[in-house]
């Protein structure tokens, strides 16, 4: 689940920066940004991510809620908008819980503006039992069960579209997200380029799935092939599967 724009999802538009030594300017696109005018985005590029913490835990919380309050997985469940930055928050933390406590959770460098939840599959499995320890049970009592119900089918898709093309050893791209206030900035990039060089260390494929299109041009760049769109007719919902081979 990843979302990289927040104008659409679990993906917030995250540009991929370059730096120019020579020309000591940024390239975004066809924007070139001098580093006089933008050194402030410059703190990503120099430091690595970071394990969160914790007693972050809260804050990572609100920051995906807020990443992912207009994805299409939860608009169309949770119809309530004014109450959904807050609904998501509780989910968010339930993620994160089981992240922190089965896999490895990355905050951006410098704070919370980005965060990343991977899995190591398929030694990590998402089970109801483990959910529960994580606090899933919140969910019904604060969300309710049309949610809960929802939720539960549209997994049951997300799982098999899984099993399907990631069978094997993985690494899963559970969650990724950058707060709406800090998205453009290289956030989200150097929380995917620090997992890719991991997973090319290791030799590890990755995997993950997105409900939004138009950020797979973003994942292409980073190595990741698009190997299927399933759409969920019940659900008004179009899921794209993309897997990453190792490289080096």
């Amino acid at each position: 689940m990843v979302n990289l724009n927040r104008s659409v999802a679990p993906i917030v538009s995250v540009s991929s920066f370059m730096i120019h030594q020579d020309k000591l300017s940024y390239d975004e696109g066809v924007n070139i940004l001098t580093i006089d005018t933008c050194w402030h985005l410059m703190v990503n590029l120099q430091q690595s991510p970071r394990r969160l913490d914790e007693e972050e835990m809260a804050g990572a919380a609100r920051t995906l809620a807020l990443a992912f309050e207009d994805y299409p997985l939860y608009r169309d469940c949770l119809p309530d908008s004014g109450k959904r930055a807050a609904n998501l928050e509780i989910l968010f933390e339930v993620l994160l819980r089981f992240g922190m406590s089965h896999g490895r959770v990355f905050a951006a460098p410098g704070g919370l503006e980005a965060v990343l939840i991977l899995l190591d599959m398929p030694r990590t499995r998402i089970t109801a039992w483990n959910m529960l320890r994580s606090g899933a049970a919140r969910l019904f009592f604060k969300i309710g069960l049309k949610f809960i119900r929802t939720q539960m089918r549209i997994t049951k898709e997300i799982e098999a579209l899984h099993d399907k093309h990631a069978p094997t050893q993985h690494c899963y791209i559970w969650v990724l997200g950058v707060h709406p206030d800090h998205q453009a900035r290289g956030h989200g990039s150097a929380l995917l380029s620090h997992c890719c060089k991991e997973l090319d260390e290791k030799s590890i494929t990755g995997y993950l799935e997105t409900a939004v299109e138009r950020n797979i041009p973003f994942y292409i760049k980073y190595g990741f092939e698009l190997v299927e769109r399933r759409v969920l007719e019940r659900d008004s919902l179009t899921l794209f599967a993309m897997i990453r081979e190792p490289t080096g």
